[in-house]
């Protein structure tokens, strides 16, 4: 392969004509992987916190996204013949849309972090890889040309670039780390941040640079077309990896979800849990890459053939199941962005099933072209999956705030003194917790100042984070956090209010130790030198037994059933209790409890507790 004879050509005049070509090649995404270089080694040298750390972090993350998304763009540039104006147009909307993400979703996502901003942070990512492997192609797609081959070969080059730039900078960041290593430990040097400094300049600085090095070129000969293509089946491994891995595993997880809508349509009032969306998403995009990658064994294996024309049709029932599971949670909590990029996805590939099902081309091209249009869709606009569900949580907040009599027909927000005072009745506890889940979800996702429009007159004195912000909304309002119990199962809390978790008199006692820690010694680890007593204490709940250990060995038990029988009693006196024991008196002192208030189940443990323990040897 023309890629692998890259690396027995590295000459210091080839490295430099390399690079020159490089940059001239694709000037804006080099400059854009030296930016990111600059961005980290500052990271590294300021070692910042707080606001400046989050301002890095957010230029790092939309540096990478315009990087990926300039190298979409000059691909097309190669291909097609376009005026240097237009050029010019291109790489400014590459800088709007680092712009548009830098300002809406990266800063929201390092001020409050959550999963559903990553998601779509992720999503965009590929999104956008996706459009680098079609880009090339989209003038044969509009025209309806056959470029099946000729897109084959360029992915899968695009594939190999990637892992071999990816081999090259840790191969590269290792043996330098090995030789520093050597270095610091025979001459005694030592340099703070040489590792990362090293680490930055290999994979931050020269993979991605020998990736763009790498970066295949579009071949249109036929004939040259049919012998790389001869060539890539000829590859053992990458043949055994597509007909005996990739292939088998797809049919594999298509058969659980096919099992899991048997079980859900024979006992319908469990159908279907929320978690299936996104593994419907999941396992139809691993299986539409395997598709594509099975494209060049379609001739001579059967069931390559078989999977390629069934996956489309073994989608579309998944898909319902999708949309029915999503379109429960969206009836009853409304749209957030997590649901907003399922129902996305999942028209995406109904889309894209349907293509494939009922066109004759069946353009592989389609696929990554299709799920870059899909991700600009959903990235700008008020439909955008950023702006569209804080909308629609700040009209369904109002909606429960005015139901609940917390919010006037003037926009006045009442407390819950103010409510009591006029004799208002405290909201229901489902649309307290409604209403607590709306505040937590617009805090946490799309910053506290989007709740400014309703709570502006209790926000404007307060100087708080997120979590402190939404508690003392929930404080003000009157209302509570919900949380599903886990398995079903409900816990009953016990707390010691008289418990001090800083001042402790131990006046009396020969040691002191906190209930359920493990020293090093009991963890396998060293015992440190000197110390003849090493004792531990931990607790069982489901047999109401208090163990204290000495030195890994177990020195005593203690019975707790009549002390646990106080406690569920309500007797909060009995967290703190004396117990007598044969080499040793011990003081339990609890500061929590948590127990299981109905049937314990059998990995629950009898629940939780926590505290410390002081012992006084005999």
């Amino acid at each position: 392969m023309k890629i692998l004879r890259v690396l027995t050509h590295l000459t210091a005049s080839n490295l430099r004509d390399s690079l020159v070509s490089t940059f001239m090649r694709f000037p804006l995404p080099a400059s854009f992987v030296v930016l990111l270089f600059a961005q980290v080694a500052t990271l590294i040298a300021l070692d910042p916190s707080g606001a400046t750390k989050d301002v890095l972090g957010e230029a790092m993350l939309t540096t990478v996204l315009m990087a990926l998304l300039s190298v979409a763009v000059y691909l097309y540039f190669e291909v097609n013949a376009i005026s240097k104006l237009w050029r010019i147009f291109a790489d400014v909307g590459v800088l709007i849309f680092g712009l548009c993400f830098y300002y809406t979703v990266a800063q929201s996502l390092f001020a409050s972090f959550n999963t559903e901003l990553l998601l779509y942070t992720v999503m965009t990512i590929f999104g956008i890889v996706m459009a680098i492997s079609a880009v090339p192609f989209i003038t044969a797609l509009l025209h309806r040309e056959s470029g099946q081959e000729g897109f084959y070969i360029f992915n899968f080059r695009l594939v190999l670039a990637i892992i071999m730039s990816a081999i090259v900078g840790a191969v590269v960041m290792l043996l330098g780390s090995i030789a520093w290593a050597a270095i610091s430990t025979l001459f005694d040097i030592h340099i703070n941040d040489v590792y990362a400094y090293w680490g930055n300049f290999s994979m931050v600085l020269l993979a991605p640079i020998f990736f763009l090095t790498l970066m295949p070129r579009v071949v249109l000969q036929s004939a040259e077309l049919k012998r790389e293509l001869s060539v890539i089946r000829d590859i053992k491994f990458y043949a055994f990896i597509i007909k005996y891995i990739a292939l088998p595993a797809v049919i594999f997880y298509f058969f659980i979800l096919y099992s899991y809508s048997v079980k859900v349509l024979l006992n319908f009032s469990t159908w279907p849990h929320g978690e299936v969306a996104w593994m419907v998403i999941s396992f139809s995009v691993f299986g539409y890459l395997v598709y594509v990658a099975s494209c060049a064994f379609e001739g001579e294996y059967k069931l390559a053939r078989v999977f390629r024309k069934a996956l489309p049709l073994v989608v579309l029932p998944q898909l319902a199941m999708l949309f029915y599971a999503i379109g429960l949670r969206i009836a009853q909590y409304d749209v957030t962005m997590n649901r907003y990029l399922v129902v996305a996805f999942g028209l995406w590939l109904l889309s894209v099933s349907l293509y494939f099902i009922f066109s004759k081309e069946k353009q592989l091209g389609v696929l990554p072209l299709s799920l870059f249009i899909f991700t600009l869709l959903i990235s700008f606009g008020p439909w955008s999956v950023y702006n569209y569900p804080e909308v629609r949580q700040l009209s369904r907040l109002k909606a429960n705030l005015t139901e609940a009599g917390m919010l006037t027909q003037e926009g006045e927000v009442l407390s819950a003194e103010a409510r009591k005072e006029q004799g208002e009745p405290a909201p229901s506890t489902e649309l307290s917790r409604e209403i607590y889940s709306g505040i937590e979800y617009l805090c946490q996702t799309h910053g506290c100042d989007s709740l400014q429009g309703i709570f502006s007159k209790q926000m404007q004195s307060w100087d708080a984070d997120n979590y402190t912000t939404v508690n003392k909304l929930a404080e003000y309002l009157g209302v509570q956090e919900y949380r599903e119990p886990m398995r079903g199962e409900v816990f009953k809390r016990f707390e010691n209010k008289s418990y001090s978790y800083s001042v402790v008199h131990v006046s009396g006692y020969d040691y002191l130790v906190d209930l359920n820690f493990a020293p090093p010694a009991l963890l396998g680890g060293p015992k440190p030198r000197g110390q003849v007593g090493l004792y531990s204490a931990s607790i069982d709940l489901s047999k109401e037994e208090l163990r204290v250990y000495k030195e890994g060995r177990l020195a005593e038990v203690f019975d707790l059933s009549e002390m646990m029988r106080e406690i569920k009693s309500g007797d909060s006196t009995a967290l703190t209790q004396e117990l007598a024991g044969k080499s040793m008196n011990v003081r339990l002192e609890f500061s929590e409890v948590s127990l299981p208030a109905g049937e314990v189940l059998a990995d629950s443990k009898g629940g939780y507790a926590s505290g410390r323990v002081l012992i006084k040897l005999k």
